[in-house]
Parts: C-alpha cells; sequence; structure tokens
C-alpha cells in the first residue's frame, strides 16, 4: 500500500495511506513562545486541506507544536471529523481543550498502549521522564518511523538506549537539530556556539543508538523575532551543515524537505539539496530585511496587580509554608532600569540593587508574562528574552518557575501525605 509524507513546516508533516492521514504537531503560523519565534519559512499547507485529515497527533503543549489559535481556525465541520492523539496526562489540559474545540475524539495514549488507525497502520506513545514532551512511533505497512520531535536526553546514553529497548529497530528517525531555547547573554558568542555545538551532539548519540537507515533534522525551522532575543540568531545550527555532517556520524542518510514537499515513502527522495537552498535563502532575507518584534511597555500597576494574582494562585494551591520560605527573586527591568524584588511572602516590592546584581534582566512585558501564565517562567527560557547578570543567583528564579511549572502541569507542592499520594498517580503515568 502507498505511504505518502507531506511536509508542512518545522515539525509538522502528514504521513498518509489510502485509509490514514496522520498529522503532526501543525503550527501553521503565528508567533509562539511570547512573540519570541516566528516560522523561517511560509506554510503552503491551507485550513481547507484539513478536510482530508484523519488524526491529529500533538507531542507536546509548547506553541511550536500544540497552537491554539491555530487549532481553532481548523474549520469546525473538519474539527469534528479529526481524531485528536495526545500522550496520557494528570492535568488533562489538552485533551480538555480539544474536546471543547469540537473534535471527533481524543484518545489519550498511555505508555503500553499500542492504537490501530486502520489495517497495517499502528501507533505508541510515551512521555520522556521529568519533561512534558513525547515521542511517537509509527508502524505503517512494513515502515517504522519514531517522531521524537523536542525529547531531548540530555547527552545521557541509558536514556536514548531505554528508547531503543521499546521501539526496536526503526527505519526513519525525526529530531531536532538546533537550540531551542536561552543559550546566553547577548555578548557570549562563545556559549551560543558551544550550545549549538551540544544539540548537534545530542542528536548525534540519538542517531547512533537509535540506529536508522534516515535522518530527518526537524522541529528548528524557526527563527528568534524579537529585539530582545534576535542576537540568538547568529550561532544557530544551518540545515546545510547538518545535512553534511550526518553521514561522518555512521551509515545514515539524511532527508530534508521543505514545506508541501511530497515523498512517496517506496521511492528514494532526491529533493534534499533543493529544499536546503531555499531555507538558506529564507533564512538570509529574514536576517537581512525582517523587522523585529518589539513589546510594549507594562505600566508598574499593571505589573504590580498581576504580579499579586500570581502570588495568591499559588498561595492558593501550594504548601504555603515551603513556598513562602523561598527567598525572593531580584530582577532588573531594561525598560524601566529599576530593579524589584518578588517573594511568595512579600509579594512585589521595589528594590535599590544595581542591574548587574540582580538574578535576572529583563521587559516589563516579559516579567509581566511570567507573573500572567502559569507557563510563564518556562516560556522565558525558551524564548530567551532574558538575561543572566554577572553577580546574580538565576537559580533564585528558577524556584519560582519550579512552582509555577507544577500548577500549569496539574501538581501541587503539598504535605508530605499528598506527595506520597501524588507519587503513587504519577506511577501509573511514568515512562
Amino acid at each position: 500500500m502507498a505511504l505518502n509524507l507531506r511536509w508542512v513546516n518545522h515539525a509538522s508533516f502528514v504521513l498518509s495511506d489510502e485509509n490514514v492521514r496522520l498529522m503532526s504537531d501543525p503550527w501553521l503560523e503565528g508567533l509562539a513562545f511570547n512573540d519570541g519565534w516566528k516560522l523561517l519559512s511560509p506554510t503552503m499547507f491551507g485550513y481547507d486541506e484539513f478536510k482530508d485529515i484523519t488524526h491529529i497527533w500533538f507531542s507536546h503543549e509548547h506553541p511550536d507544536h500544540f497552537a491554539p489559535l491555530v487549532i481553532k481556525k481548523i474549520p469546525l465541520e473538519y474539527r469534528q471529523k479529526i481524531t485528536v492523539l495526545y500522550q496520557c496526562t494528570i492535568d488533562n489540559k489538552v485533551a480538555e481543550f480539544c474536546k471543547k474545540q469540537g473534535f471527533k475524539a481524543i484518545i489519550q495514549i498511555y505508555p503500553n498502549d499500542k492504537i490501530k488507525l486502520s489495517e497495517g497502520f499502528t501507533v505508541s506513545c510515551q512521555k520522556v521522564k521529568n519533561d512534558t514532551d513525547s515521542w511517537m512511533l509509527i508502524e505503517a505497512h512494513g515502515k517504522r518511523l519514531l517522531n521524537l520531535n523536542d525529547c531531548h536526553f540530555h547527552r545521557e546514553a541509558k536514556r536514548i538506549e531505554k528508547v531503543k529497548k521499546i521501539v526496536g529497530n526503526i527505519d526513519i528517525l525525526f529530531n531536532q537539530f538546533s537550540y531551542a531555547r536561552w543559550v546566553g547573554n547577548h555578548d557570549q558568542v562563545e556559549l551560543h556556539k558551544l550550545k549549538a555545538k551540544e544539540q548537534l551532539e545530542e542528536m548525534k548519540l540519538q542517531i547512533q543508538i537509535l540506529n536508522p537507515s534516515y535522518v530527518v533534522p526537524f522541529a528548528s525551522f524557526v527563527w528568534f523575532c524579537h529585539e530582545e532575543n534576535y542576537f540568538m540568531n547568529a550561532s544557530v545550527n544551518h540545515i546545510g551543515d547538518v545535512y553534511k555532517v550526518i553521514p561522518e556520524w555512521g551509515n545514515y542518510k539524511p532527508l530534508v524537505f521543505y514545506p508541501n514537499d511530497v515523498w512517496d515513502l517506496s521511492e528514494n527522495w532526491n529533493g534534499s539539496k533543493l529544499a536546503i537552498d531555499k531555507y538558506e535563502k529564507d533564512f538570509k532575507n529574514i536576517i537581512t530585511s525582517s523587522e523585529l518584534v518589539r513589546s510594549k511597555q507594562i505600566t508598574l500597576n499593571d505589573l504590580q496587580a498581576v504580579a499579586e494574582e500570581f502570588r495568591q494562585r499559588c498561595l492558593k494551591d501550594n504548601n504555603v509554608k515551603k513556598i513562602k520560605a523561598l527567598p525572593p527573586f531580584t530582577f532588573y527591568l531594561s525598560d524601566y532600569q529599576q530593579s524589584f524584588k518578588f517573594s511568595y511572602r512579600n509579594g512585589l516590592k521595589d528594590d535599590n540593587l544595581k542591574a548587574e546584581n540582580t538574578d535576572v534582566s529583563l521587559s516589563s512585558q516579559a516579567i509581566w508574562y511570567c507573573f500572567k501564565n502559569d507557563w510563564g517562567f518556562s516560556t522565558l527560557e525558551v524564548s530567551g528574552r532574558f538575561e543572566k547578570p554577572k553577580y546574580g543567583k538565576y537559580f533564585n528564579v528558577e524556584n519560582y518557575r519550579w512552582v509555577a511549572d507544577l500548577r500549569n502541569n496539574g501538581k501541587r507542592v503539598p504535605k508530605l501525605p499528598a506527595r506520597i499520594f501524588a507519587r503513587l498517580k504519577q506511577s501509573i503515568l511514568k515512562d
């Protein structure tokens, strides 16, 4: 039976046979991560084409994979015919969102499940431990495709070997090829280059352990589009360089696809070099001529209000004694040239520290977003719209990100009995 792959953009493609059209992570347009990312190349997949999609798999909640604004623009009549596939989570947040959007069905996949989409076409999915990402193994008509999206194993071979033991032999591996988060302050160029190299080392280790015949580098076809993170474009890994280096790691054939490319998996793909040329042209055009995003300044009154809302949310749901004991974090507002501190005990207060002594330096809109959304601090780290001052202690900020991330994932900072119960509940879903 014919099996075709159509490239959509970034980390999204459609794998099709006569009965199934499975789409992964449709981010078709718009900004992501608090206006920090844009797609490198234009998407050619139109919303009217969702009429032919039978299934959509979302790998994780990040907006370059799970894009609510894109989902809402899919015509309702088409959503009603599409089944959503997603990892089973404690909070059910993504599943509930998709249910409200009127999709035909939502299948939450447990670690040992193998979901049959049609005769000869099955999928399985598992989350990455201590992270929100998940991977999908597609077994379709004799082909085995592993979509790792953003799954990062921190260059720990044992963690990748565990995946290999589960998935067995694979034909095609899809994995990320460049960095996707803060990589240093604007003047730390050598650190930026190191982070780019580390991502290639991660990619190499994944490939050599999982041992596919073909490698599709993806999930990095973006650019940092904000005036506060634009500098990070200078050291990204370029797809052409990645294409050249993969064969040096072993007997692996890299494949590169540009939006709207279609590959019949029974035939050889000869379009990689043309796709690379198009991506390089897009990157050059963006770097030389694109207008950067600029955020409006948030008033200090609005910042005070949203910080207090954040404090009250966290105090309501968590072990108050424990989180009030966390030391405050200090921050320097670059657009006000003024420092502040925040704690669960005392809320937002003025401070008189010099910029170099605060824990983090950022704009008022960036810190406002952190307080406004439970995912805000994690978004900040992905967008890279901040700097770490010379004498600050950034781990103070990470303490507050930890509490917010727990909330965002349906968890809490509980007392001991509740922690024990939560661990038992989590053991049901662990990978």
